[in-house]
């Protein structure tokens, strides 16, 4: 009985702790700009976060400085709460829902296209992408900055990808050409999808999302994001066939 006791406020506390971190991301957002993180005051996310005291900040952290290392490690793995970023389901539950669609199997075009365009989708809606640019923003200056960016934004998302690519690749009967990787090519199409959801925050009209047929033998209501007609170019120009009888192609280096 005690231990059944004990689990909910574990449950309880650590729910707390998320509402305090995602009251200060609230604020971030609101004035992502100048000294972002001294000027997030523990009274203004106490206040935000359901009206708490500032006792339960000091209850989690010890002081505004712990409070602040966990908010920049939040912020950064705010991928991890976007279902498309770096999620390989994402792709496959998309590519099952285009086979449904074209009442076929689908091939590399489709897989690319239906795989980057939910990505794309999810990217425009995330919360935390200009938080993640006020972050890179410091980078020079906070170390902490920088190696959080590095190692759990980039590196996870990158991670996750580099196996999906392969894996994708090598059915289609493709590989990377040297001396590139699958892991370049995951760089290159994040650094892609960070560039185009920033321009597209400031003018939507020039990062389309209804682009007309890119390749061969597309139905009517197919449709391109300009991330996904990009990505499909990118991939098709650093890739190659694998030579018949060659056999399948050596596992790509990370």
């Amino acid at each position: 009985m005690a231990h059944r006791d004990r689990q909910p406020r574990r449950e309880s506390a650590e729910q707390t702790r998320l509402e305090l971190l995602e009251a200060g991301a609230e604020l971030l957002r609101e004035q992502p700009v100048g000294d972002i993180f001294s000027q997030v005051k523990a009274a203004d996310v106490a206040r935000r976060a359901g009206g708490r005291s500032i006792g339960a900040i000091y209850h989690h952290w010890r002081d505004q400085e712990a409070y602040r290392q966990d908010l920049l490690a939040y912020i950064c793995r705010s991928a991890e709460r976007i279902p498309g970023i770096g999620d390989p389901c994402v792709p496959e539950q998309a590519a099952a829902a285009e086979a449904e669609r074209l009442k076929r199997a689908p091939e590399l075009p489709d897989l690319i296209r239906a795989g980057a365009n939910a990505i794309f989708a999810d990217l425009q809606d995330n919360p935390f992408v200009v938080l993640q640019v006020a972050i890179w923003s410091k980078h020079q200056s906070d170390p902490l900055a920088k190696t959080l960016q590095v190692e759990q934004l980039y590196g996870p998302v990158e991670e996750r990808l580099v196996p999906l690519y392969e894996q994708v690749l090598a059915a289609a009967g493709r590989r990377v050409r040297r001396p590139l990787t699958a892991a370049n090519i995951a760089t290159i199409i994040t650094a892609l999808a960070d560039g185009l959801t920033l321009r597209r925050s400031l003018d939507p009209d020039s990062v389309p999302g209804d682009l007309d047929a890119v390749t061969a033998n597309e139905t009517p209501d197919t449709r391109w994001s300009l991330f996904a007609a990009t990505t499909y170019t990118v991939i098709m120009g650093l890739t190659e066939p694998v030579a018949s009888g060659e056999g399948a192609p050596d596992p790509t280096p990370v």
